[in-house]
């Protein structure tokens, strides 16, 4: 091959080019950066020209904000959990140039904060409240924050309303004791238990308010839920898990319960229930629809998928679970249409043991393509949007989700007990097809990380479970 061996003169020529080139010119792809002394809890988004996210530091939440181009460290805020069950993953909300989170109060009280995304100072707070779920923009009101909870007194409670520019507190819908906790845009648990009852809220008034049963028949919001509100659709779609049952002294939980439906947001109809799981952003990218805090796509996806599955896990529940899978698990994904849950694909499962086991998202080799072994246990590449699948080598580099926890010395209190582990973001982490071991950070980052991290400054940036990340894109 020419040119492969150089004589000495060119070589030192050339070096001397190098070494005379503009700093502008070099500095044109940027090389990143790494801050392995924070541990980021959320993924970050812009704001204000800076990455914003929750990390956790000694036993306690903060909101950090970082200069894109250096990493360094712009401002940071003490932030709280409050009141919010520690399973439900922390978010923090961006309007524009103000961060939208919770500061940190007495104990397990927080203050609704709206801060400067530049400085970190505070625009307006509210007066220590519980509140029950993560702040987010009112689904019918973009221009107002809805949270769920009560105040300190526990007076007023219900799904809270404040103008996003002042904070000024709006009329609200007021639900039970506590006000629920939401579990979608607009939808909530009352709290009622004999029977959990869901309740729709439209602006200062309940829309409806209907027996849990008659959408997901045996179910409980206590197993765990996802569900997505499609405006375009009318629709609320997701699953709301099984309840646990008794038998033989052992708590168990049967796969085969999970169903995924899709009900109207006018006045809580099902329009149409299957089987399995709904699994979009959590365990799967759904193809069309904004994924992380790149925000890449629309609300509704153009295709849902779900996981059918047959087995059970027994054990002992509670915050110590020690439940079991049984060996005789199966698993299915299936593409459906949202608006009707139509079957347009599915995939068997070959590993089912090792995924449902796992409970991480399938690791990503492009925007919606997963990999995941099929029913005669080869390596596959899933196109979610098509169902075809592709050979994909054991070694390829693609990029894993892990679990990211972390402790709060102030924790939740529940009837028996006190739990000091939340349940944060997941974190991305570059790792091997077929194993998922993790692989050494690249020097540069496929394109479809862009829409699951966030991008400034030439770099995307991302959490991972020993650092916060920044790398620019591979040409």
């Amino acid at each position: 091959m020419p040119g492969r061996r150089l004589i000495g003169r060119v070589l030192v020529v050339l070096l001397a080019l190098a070494l005379l080139a503009p700093a502008a010119a070099r500095a044109q792809a940027p090389a990143g950066w790494q801050r392995t002394d924070l541990r980021p809890v959320t993924q970050p988004l812009s704001a204000g020209g800076l990455f914003v996210m929750y990390a956790s530091r000694a036993g306690a939440l903060e909101v950090v904000a970082v200069d894109p181009a250096t990493g360094r460290t712009v401002w940071t805020q003490p932030a709280s959990p409050s009141d919010i069950t520690p399973g439900e993953t922390a978010t923090l909300t961006v309007v524009g140039d103000t961060v939208i989170y919770l500061a940190r109060s007495v104990e397990d009280t927080a203050k609704l904060t709206a801060a400067d995304a530049r400085t970190g100072a505070p625009r307006w707070q509210t007066a220590s409240s519980f509140f029950t779920t993560w702040p987010a923009e009112c689904p019918d009101t973009p221009s107002a924050i809805c949270i769920s909870g009560a105040d300190a007194f526990g007076l007023d409670a219900g799904e809270l309303r404040f103008d996003t520019a002042t904070g000024r507190r709006l009329p609200f819908a007021r639900i039970g004791l506590d006000g629920g906790r939401e579990i979608g845009a607009g939808l909530l648990d009352a709290g009622d238990r004999d029977p959990e009852r869901l309740v729709s809220v439209r602006g200062a008034r309940i829309a409806w308010s209907r027996p849990l049963e008659r959408v997901f028949p045996r179910a409980s919001t206590d197993s765990g839920w996802i569900i997505d509100r499609f405006d375009r659709l009318g629709l609320y779609v997701g699953t709301i898990e099984p309840r646990l049952f008794r038998r033989r002294g052992r708590d168990v939980f049967d796969l085969a319960l999970e169903r995924t439906a899709g009900f109207r947001i006018a006045d809580g109809v099902v329009a149409w229930r299957t089987r399995g799981a709904y699994e979009c952003f959590v365990f799967v990218p759904c193809p069309g629809q904004a994924q992380g805090a790149g925000e890449v796509g629309s609300d509704v996806p153009t295709v849902g998928v779900r996981m059918v599955s047959t087995g059970t896990f027994s054990g002992r529940a509670g915050s110590n679970a020690n439940l079991v899978l049984s060996h005789d698990a199966t698993a299915r994904l299936e593409g459906f249409a949202p608006a009707s849950g139509r079957t347009l694909w599915r995939f068997v499962v070959g590993d089912a043991r090792a995924v449902l086991n796992g409970g991480e998202a399938l690791p990503q080799a492009g925007l919606a393509t997963v990999v995941v072994r099929d029913g005669r246990r080869r390596l596959r590449a899933l196109d979610l949007a098509t169902g075809a699948r592709t050979a994909i080598a054991a070694t390829a580099p693609v990029w894993c989700e892990r679990p990211i926890q972390y402790r709060q010395t102030v924790g939740f209190e529940t009837d028996e007990e006190t739990l000091h582990d939340y349940t944060g973001d997941a974190a991305l982490v570059p790792c091997a097809a077929g194993t998922h071991r993790r692989l050494p950070t690249p020097a540069a980052v496929p394109a479809f990380v862009r829409a699951l991290g966030t991008t400034a400054a030439g770099l995307v940036a991302w959490a991972d479970t020993t650092a916060l990340f920044a790398r620019p894109v591979a040409p």
